[in-house]
C-alpha cells in the first residue's frame, strides 16, 4: 500500500481517501466499524467561539468542503460507495456504528441493510454543554444520533455484546470536546472519547479490530487503543491527519486512562 501512514501500538492511521484505502484491507477482517462520515449539513455560517455562562462554546455551521455536496443524490451516492466497501471488510456478526444527522437515520439504515446490515438500535450522545444558538428561534441542539447495525449472520451468537458490563442506556451523556487539555478540540465534528469507549467496550473484545474510515481527530483510535483493541483509521485531510498523529502520540504515550462508567 503506497500511502502515507502513521503506526502506533500496532494500530495504523492512513492518509488517503477511504474509497481507495478500504480496497487494501482484508475482507471480513474487521470486528467493529465506528465512524462519523460527512452529514452534508454545512450551511455556510462562519466558525466562531461564543461565550455562555463563563464557558466558551464552539459554533460551527460550516465544517469545510469535505461536508459539502452538490446535491442529495451526490451525498447518498458517496455514502453508498464507502458503505459497500466497508461492509465487505466487516466479519459476519460484526457491528457498524455510524453517526448521522437525525433526519437521515432511516435512509442510512436502509442503505446499510442493502449491504448485509441488520438493524439493531439508534444510539444517542447527549451533550451536557450544547452550543448556544446563533439565532434565538429554536431549542438547543443537544442530541447526536448514531445507527447501530450488525452484519448478517445466521446465529446471533456471532455478534459480540458484553452485557456483563452492566445495564446501559442507549443514550450516553458527555461534554463536547474542547474544554479540557485531556480532550482538545481538533476537529469541528469531534466526538467524545468517553462515548466511543463505551460503545467499543460493549460491541467488541480485547484484541478485536476497530475500523474508522473517517478518523478526523483520531478519537475512535484513541478509544480503541485504550481498551486494548487493534485499530485502523483513514483520514483524507492532511491537516486533520497531522493533528490526529500528534494527539495519538501525546495521549497514548502517557499510558491508558481509567475508564469511568458513570
Amino acid at each position: 500500500m503506497n500511502k502515507e501512514k502513521f503506526t502506533f501500538n500496532g494500530g495504523v492511521l492512513y492518509l488517503g481517501d477511504c474509497l481507495d484505502v478500504l480496497d487494501e484491507i482484508e475482507d471480513e477482517s474487521v470486528d467493529l466499524i465506528l465512524t462519523d462520515p460527512p452529514y452534508a449539513i454545512s450551511s455556510g455560517v462562519v466558525i466562531d467561539w461564543r461565550p455562555n455562562n463563563g464557558s466558551s462554546y464552539y459554533v460551527a455551521a460550516d465544517f469545510g468542503d469535505w461536508d459539502k455536496f452538490s446535491s442529495g443524490q451526490e451525498f447518498w451516492r458517496f455514502q453508498e460507495q464507502w458503505i459497500s466497501k466497508a461492509m465487505r471488510k466487516l466479519k459476519k456478526g460484526g457491528h457498524i456504528v455510524c453517526f448521522i444527522d437525525i433526519w437521515k437515520v432511516s435512509y442510512l439504515a436502509d442503505l446499510i441493510s442493502k449491504y448485509g446490515g441488520v438493524k439493531r438500535q439508534v444510539l444517542f450522545w447527549r451533550k451536557t454543554n450544547p452550543m448556544v444558538r446563533l439565532r434565538k428561534v429554536d431549542f438547543l441542539q443537544s442530541i447526536e444520533s448514531a445507527v447501530w447495525m450488525s452484519k448478517e449472520s445466521k446465529e446471533r451468537k456471532h455478534s459480540t455484546f458484553n452485557y456483563e458490563l452492566g445495564l446501559e442506556q442507549c443514550i450516553i451523556e458527555a461534554a463536547v470536546p474542547g474544554l479540557t487539555k485531556l480532550e482538545p478540540r481538533l476537529h469541528p465534528t469531534q466526538k467524545p472519547v468517553t462515548v466511543l469507549k463505551k460503545w467499543i467496550a460493549y460491541l467488541s473484545n480485547e484484541g478485536d479490530l476497530v475500523l474508522d474510515p473517517f478518523a478526523g481527530s483520531g478519537s475512535t483510535l484513541i478509544a480503541a487503543d485504550e481498551l486494548d483493541r487493534r485499530w485502523i483509521g483513514i483520514e483524507k485531510d492532511k491537516e486533520h491527519f497531522e493533528k490526529a498523529k500528534q494527539w495519538l502520540t501525546d495521549r497514548l504515550s502517557q499510558g491508558r486512562f481509567i475508564f469511568e462508567w458513570s
